[in-house]
């Protein structure tokens, strides 16, 4: 699997690398064993590869292993074919302190994406992955409250927009990236539901609020009319972190992704809870 960029740790420094600032000699040179994989809590040792034509890349090092978490993470349970993947149903009922460690977690993950910063030449925003490779931490995967229930919690991974593959797909991930618009519509049946999307142009991925939440939280969604005013017609930035079922879009297999959310409490807009944020709307500006 190719990986896009790497962590450099030398000396108790870190700092991001791309494999375009690299070729044979220099890796050698200074590069070979130092480099890592750059998600958050992945000790996974890469390697740098450059082809005839000029193309290179990182990859996994040889019997060395991603995090369990990680999206570069790959085992043969995940090779599943396309017909067992598209419709398998999932338990989306999280409780609210599974939902707080999730979200806590989160805040770790963006704590290290401050921590180190790396500017991308050609662009002037931070890259955005971070992690805390090569020491003694060892910070497990979020499983919710096992002391609460005699059944383990699903496990709920942290997904930055563009970590997002197919083995994500029928799981419950955690997923943030910034809001571009906000949609409302009804089906055939007159059941409503609800869209944001993601402002990406590499990925194609939506927060879907299907008729089971419009169900469930009809006192929120009734004001959803005036959120989707304020998030279309605002040039602010909208930062959105949800817990939510992900599932491949109609018409495109593996290829877009929406992440179904049926409880208010697992989305933030703006690190506010997606109920605060509303009622917020709604306060008369002073």
């Amino acid at each position: 699997m190719k990986i896009p960029k790497a962590l450099y740790i030398n000396d108790g420094k870190k700092d991001f690398k791309f494999p375009q600032q690299l070729d044979k000699d220099l890796y050698n040179e200074k590069f070979k064993n130092k480099l890592f994989c750059h998600f958050y809590d992945c000790n996974a040792k890469l390697s740098f590869n450059e082809r005839k034509n000029g193309y290179k890349y990182f990859s996994t090092w040889n019997k060395s292993s991603h995090s369990e978490d990680c999206p570069y993470c790959v085992t043969y349970k995940d090779e599943l074919k396309r017909s067992n993947v598209l419709d398998v149903k999932v338990d989306t009922n999280l409780s609210q302190p599974h939902i707080d460690k999730i979200f806590k977690r989160l805040n770790e993950k963006l704590n290290y994406e401050n921590y180190l910063y790396t500017p991308i030449e050609g662009k002037t925003k931070a890259s955005k992955l971070v992690c805390e490779n090569g020491t003694q931490e060892n910070i497990q995967p979020i499983i919710g409250n096992s002391d609460s229930s005699t059944l383990k919690p699903p496990k709920v991974y942290i997904r930055a927009l563009d970590e997002l593959s197919k083995r994500d797909f029928n799981k419950i991930r955690c997923v943030y990236g910034i809001i571009k618009n906000m949609q409302i519509d009804k089906n055939e049946d007159g059941s409503k539901y609800a869209y944001m999307n993601f402002d990406s142009s590499e990925i194609n991925a939506s927060i879907c609020f299907p008729p089971a939440f419009v169900i469930s939280n009809q006192v929120i969604f009734d004001k959803f009319e005036l959120l989707k005013e304020y998030i279309n017609n605002s040039s602010e930035n909208f930062f959105c972190n949800c817990i939510g079922d992900v599932k491949s879009k109609k018409g495109k297999p593996f290829k877009s992704y929406n992440i179904n959310i049926f409880q208010a409490e697992a989305i933030k807009m703006n690190n506010i809870p997606l109920e605060q944020f509303i009622y917020n709307l709604t306060m008369p500006t002073k």
